[in-house]
């Protein structure tokens, strides 16, 4: 909920210096407020895996929509040698991302029966993303 009112707040902030600002945050406001209705929904409705499954595929197409960033994958340094620095992948990274999301909304639901494990799990995953990109920016 914090995430979303400071990016509420970023969007009418910004809005008046890049209107192509406002596209790119609404989608992701439009895609973690899905995640959250889902899990809301999961805990109400008690829905089923095969449910479970898909729906995160379908929360993540807003941001995936008005991605226009690059669609290759920096390759892991022991394989830079074989593989080069980058892999251009093109329209499986879409797939790639969706595959991603389903995995990390669905892992995180898994742990959610165990109280505070999924909050210790996400500040592990955030930490792991911003420690590998540290990394791959100095390097």
């Amino acid at each position: 909920m914090v995430f979303l009112c400071f990016t509420t707040i970023g969007i009418l902030y910004q809005s008046r210096f890049n209107p192509n600002f406002i596209l790119t945050h609404i989608a992701a406001i439009l895609t973690i407020s899905f995640a959250v209705h889902l899990g809301f929904c999961d805990d109400v409705f008690d829905l089923k895996w095969r449910h479970k499954l898909w729906m995160p595929a379908i929360a993540s197409l807003p941001i995936l929509v008005v991605y226009s960033g690059v669609t290759y994958i920096v390759i892991p340094i022991i394989l830079r040698p074989y593989l080069g620095e980058t892999l251009e992948i093109g329209i499986f990274y879409y797939l790639y991302m969706i595959a991603l999301t389903i995995f990390c909304m669905n892992s995180i639901n898994i742990h959610a029966g165990i109280n505070g494990l999924e909050s210790g799990q996400s500040i592990i995953i955030a930490s792991s993303i911003m420690l590998y990109n540290s990394i791959e920016m100095f390097l």
